[in-house]
């Protein structure tokens, strides 16, 4: 049991920590928001890939049309 609330102390100790100014007046960054940033980041890029390739089928399918089908690809969903 002691072992538990030792550990627990230095964990608050350390987040504690992370939050006092340093000597150039920043504050540290909160590292939960920053994963969060990083994972809403890598989402919005993840979407902008995706419309960008189907852009990219879109405009191969105008590039190729000769008034059929033959030779179209489908657009990714």
């Amino acid at each position: 049991m002691e072992m538990i609330v030792y550990g627990a102390s230095i964990c608050i100790a350390f987040l504690l920590g992370a939050y006092v100014k340093s000597d150039n007046k920043k504050r540290i960054a909160n590292p939960i928001k920053v994963i969060q940033e990083k994972r809403e980041e890598r989402k919005i890029n993840e979407e902008l890939e995706r419309q960008d390739e189907i852009m990219k089928t879109i405009e191969f399918n105008i590039d190729n049309y000769d008034g059929t089908s033959y030779g179209q690809k489908e657009i990714p969903r």
